[in-house]
């Protein structure tokens, strides 16, 4: 034993003669230094995490690299040059492994003796860094265990996150940070990035595996996660799996206070593009990497204001706003909750809120984006309210601001497709509509918003095939669109079978079948009497729309059916003037059935009055005319 410590002395002596222990601490220092400054400055230059990761693993490859190169050379004021061992001490000052075995007492190992245990000692490190530099490429390979190139990866869906707190309470909040987190991703261009409605039914999982949702969901990967907030501290832990393979690609955890929580998704965001290489633009970088702190009780608020917005029904939406507005009181420059109450407003469902919801919804838009420029909700909200106010060209402004800076957001192509619809441009209308259904597939109403655009754009067999996928149908645009092809028999019999009336009513129609009323007049006389004519403009999930303007054109398309033209005369008027209702426009100048009532002069006053004559084929007017 005392063999073994008397060598372990000589060798640590030696080491500190070699200043060894000198070139590692000043090493660690230094390297401490450069990773807190790296640290500190990446956020404010928008770098990529995956460079703090290469700088330490650089770090700890390099530190066993100085040690060795310590032992070996010395720096003298002759230039840099191999080690000396010190005269009778070159045996007993390294250990047997690494100088070679010498007998006690025995005459001096030759130098090259010397340089040939040095060299093997050097060796052993080298491999040992090799191997180590081997372990550190394969971490940060762009490649997975079964030889997957994540540079393929361009579509992700963000499962719900897993509420770790414990606190059923606490749902709101988590489900707000699963919102948050999806449209923090939608930000980066280069990444499709699904809709919140598409994979919120597959909260709980149930029985399907990662790679079936995936498939379902048509992603290249999937990210799933959890969210545990302690007091002010929130922890985000996510894991990517490559969908084709179920290949594990990347986890990690990711902590913040609360009031830093807007960085936090952006941290995230940013950490997962980088995993499968998607390169950000430098806008992209500086919105990811934004530090603006948000008050925690504003923060509560609101993301309980979204967890109520997102049910859609008119109930919720009041609490909603409640919510949207109490996060006001406490942060009124807080521009998402200004984004929030313009959401509110603007969806359909929430026409009931205020008779002047539209307004109300542009106003609060219009401070949101005075707040921060780069919110799409609020530029979408804004747009779809200015389709109400005939402000055509600052609407598609808007718009395509909104698929800019968020070209995953479903809601503003499902919209901008209305407005193109307004414009005439049908073609457009119909990509923009399928590109909702890309983003959101799961969703009934984007479903449904690309049955009607197709009947609009003229193409009823694409508008009854897309009707398929709508879990409710839509009677209105069904039966419309047989009658497009000329089939009443087809109409009226998907009219009977798709209608979700009593049986007294349908034996209504039955009766109005055999006195030989078409079948489009006869429903609107059927919805018009039972009180449902607003199932026109909703669709399925959207509440109810604007009920006295659609009530009014289906009278008009009644009366029209049914022959009665002095009745349909004497109504235009009137509906007319309701053009300005929310998105009632594009039903009145865009659907096929009112094409009877296209040459009438009023009909033309009204599409120049609406700015909207040349897209049309409208001659102007020489002189204003009022109707």
């Amino acid at each position: 034993m005392s063999e073994f410590v008397r060598r372990l002395t000589s060798f640590l002596a030696e080491l500190k003669r070699r200043r060894v222990y000198r070139v590692g601490v000043v090493y660690a220092a230094v390297a401490f230094i450069l990773l807190q400054a790296v640290d500190l400055m990446a956020e404010p230059l928008g770098l990529p995490g995956v460079v703090m990761t290469v700088l330490v693993v650089a770090a700890l490859f390099g530190f066993p690299l100085a040690l060795v190169l310590a032992w070996a050379f010395e720096v003298t004021p002759d230039g840099v040059r191999r080690t000396e061992a010190l005269p009778g001490e070159s045996t007993e000052a390294l250990p047997r492994e690494s100088a070679g075995a010498e007998s006690e007492g025995g005459p001096a190992q030759p130098a090259g003796a010397r340089s040939r245990g040095l060299s093997g000692a050097t060796i052993v490190l080298g491999v040992g860094i090799l191997l180590a530099g081997a372990a550190g490429w394969w971490l940060l390979t762009p490649t997975g265990d079964a030889g997957v190139d994540v540079s393929e990866i361009r579509s992700v869906a963000v499962l719900p996150l897993d509420n770790f707190s414990g606190d059923a309470g606490e749902e709101p909040f988590v489900a707000g940070m699963h919102e948050e987190l999806i449209n923090q991703l939608s930000r980066v261009g280069a990444l499709l990035v699904k809709s919140r409605t598409s994979v919120m039914r597959y909260r709980t999982n149930g029985e399907r595996s990662l790679p079936e949702i995936g498939r379902e969901l048509g992603v290249d990967a999937i990210l799933e996660g959890s969210v545990l907030r302690v007091d002010d501290e929130v922890r985000i832990t996510v894991q990517l799996i490559h969908v084709a393979t179920d290949t594990h690609l990347w986890s990690d955890s990711f902590v913040r206070e609360l009031r830093d929580v807007l960085a936090l998704h952006g941290e995230v965001a940013r950490a997962v593009a980088d995993q499968v290489h998607a390169v950000l633009t430098p806008e992209e970088s500086r919105r990811l990497a934004r530090t603006r702190e948000v008050d925690p009780r504003a923060l509560e608020h609101y993301v309980r204001g979204r967890y109520l917005w997102n049910q859609r029904e008119e109930g919720a939406l009041r609490q909603a706003l409640s919510e949207f507005e109490a996060a006001l009181d406490v942060d009124p420059t807080y521009a998402e909750a200004w984004a929030g109450i313009a959401d509110t407003y603007v969806v359909p469902s929430g026409a009931g809120l205020a008779e002047d919801a539209l307004a109300r919804a542009i106003d609060a838009a219009r401070r949101a984006l005075a707040l921060d420029s780069t919110l799409a909700e609020a530029h979408t909200s804004l747009a779809y309210g200015l389709v109400g106010e005939w402000a055509w060209d600052e609407s598609e402004h808007h718009f395509r601001r909104a698929i800019e800076l968020n070209p995953s957001y479903a809601t503003a192509h499902q919209w901008y497709a209305e407005l193109l619809v307004a414009l005439n441009r049908m073609d457009e209308a119909v990509a923009s509509a399928r590109r909702a259904t890309v983003r959101d597939p799961l969703s009934p109403i984007i479903a449904w918003n690309l049955a009607r655009t197709l009947r609009f754009a003229r193409r009823p067999a694409e508008a009854l095939e897309q009707l398929r996928r709508v879990p409710t149908g839509d009677v209105i645009i069904g039966v419309g669109a047989h009658m497009d092809l000329g089939q009443p028999d087809s109409a009226w019999t998907y009219l009977l079978e798709r209608s979700a009336l009593p049986p007294q009513a349908l034996d209504d129609l039955r009766r109005l079948r055999e006195r030989g009323l078409d079948p489009v007049a006869a429903m609107n006389q059927q919805l018009l009497e039972r009180g449902q004519a607003s199932t026109g403009r909703g669709g399925p999930g959207e509440g109810q729309g604007p009920p006295e303007g659609i009530a009014l054109l289906m009278r008009v398309q009644a009366a029209l059916d049914g022959g009665r033209t002095a009745e349909a005369s004497a109504l235009l008027d009137e509906v007319l003037t309701r053009g300005r209702i929310g998105g009632f426009v594009v039903d009145l100048v865009a659907d096929p059935s009112l094409e009877p009532i296209r040459s009438d002069p009023r009909y033309q006053s009204f599409l120049r009055e609406a700015g909207l004559a040349e897209y049309w084929g409208v001659a102007p007017c020489p002189s204003s005319t009022a109707f």
